[in-house]
């Protein structure tokens, strides 16, 4: 497959074990490169999770988009989880910079429109590459999931088909998003902070809010899967924030980079117009199906590594697979 390990860039620490940077390889499907994390303890037959990535900022030039992802990549609170697990963790290096939130893979970059990069300063020879890099993400990383099982399997490490994805606050979207798009690779599925707003199970909404344009078998998948979804009582971070309401009704995202007008109000309209009025809606629609999870937390905008651990340990490794053909259309 074209990968030596020799030749890869890798971390080691005697405490936490050995990150490897494995570089894009445009012929195995990945024109970003990723991380794969593996604790020194880490278990012989596993389960892989994946983190999706999420710098929570945009950087200014493509390098330094490069550097922030890649950075986080080995050290975010993700590396905590996969060495109390003991499993393996993957995370894409995506970079993300100002005007272009790749890591919340909206429809902007879902389409391949990257419109955000109209107003980047940089020259148009490095805007061609950060779309060229960043086209069709959700294929990019189901295909760092294969390379990721060959590479474990080098080492000696089986993994289950299917995988754990996780992500919080714009990385929440990215996970809730991947599992709708590839559901055949998903056994669990985590978001935290996702400000309540997840795909709804209607034919009347494109991705990332519907299912319009989305396979049909993939929205009964999507609803078979075990998922967890947590907010802080007091998390005011929303991404469907409005600017401003035009003379029809149409409304105006304070935060283009994340939803369309048309997108922000849909939320307003289906789930409500704050974040604790629309994760208890999104709670309310997706309860019609047994293997979902929420849970309110206390504070803010965080992570919660105990109740992730929790999650993990008691529903993830003894899961059973729903059958969701009967999945309620809205």
């Amino acid at each position: 497959m074209n990968i030596d390990l020799n030749n890869t860039e890798k971390i080691s620490n005697d405490e936490y074990g050995t990150v490897y940077f494995i570089p894009p390889n445009e012929r195995l499907g990945y024109k970003c490169g990723f991380s794969l994390y593996i604790p020194k303890d880490c278990s012989l037959d596993t389960t892989l999770l994946v983190h999706a990535c999420n710098t929570g900022k945009g950087a200014v030039t493509l390098n330094d988009a490069l550097d922030d992802a890649k950075k986080m990549s080995a050290g975010d609170y993700h590396i905590e989880l996969g060495k109390n697990l003991h499993i393996p963790v993957l995370t894409p290096i995506i970079p993300r910079v100002k005007g272009c939130y790749t890591h919340f893979y909206g429809s902007d970059i879902f389409n391949n429109t990257f419109s955000g990069l109209n107003n980047y300063s940089e020259s148009s020879d490095e805007k061609n590459k950060i779309k060229e890099m960043c086209t069709n993400l959700h294929e990019q990383v189901a295909n760092m999931i294969k390379s990721s099982k060959k590479i474990l399997k080098i080492l000696s490490i089986n993994v289950e088909d299917k995988v754990i994805i996780e992500g919080f606050s714009a990385g929440s979207k990215f996970a809730n998003g991947f599992t709708a798009l590839h559901p055949e690779l998903i056994k669990a599925c985590i978001c935290g902070g996702n400000s309540g707003i997840g795909i709804l199970p209607t034919k009347t909404a494109n991705y990332p809010l519907g299912f319009k344009n989305i396979d049909d078998n993939n929205m009964r998948l999507f609803f078979s899967i075990p998922q967890l979804y947590y907010i802080g009582e007091n998390d005011i971070n929303d991404p469907a924030k409005v600017s401003s309401i035009s003379k029809n009704g149409l409304m105006h995202p304070f935060y283009n980079e994340c939803y369309t007008d048309n997108e922000v109000t849909f939320i307003h309209s289906i789930l409500g117009e704050n974040n604790m009025e629309r994760f208890n809606n999104l709670r309310e629609i997706y309860n019609s199906y047994s293997n979902f999870t929420f849970k309110k937390i206390k504070g803010g905008h965080k992570v919660d590594m105990d109740l992730i651990l929790e999650y993990i340990n008691s529903h993830i490794k003894n899961s059973k697979t729903f059958d969701s053909e009967d999945t309620k259309i809205l």
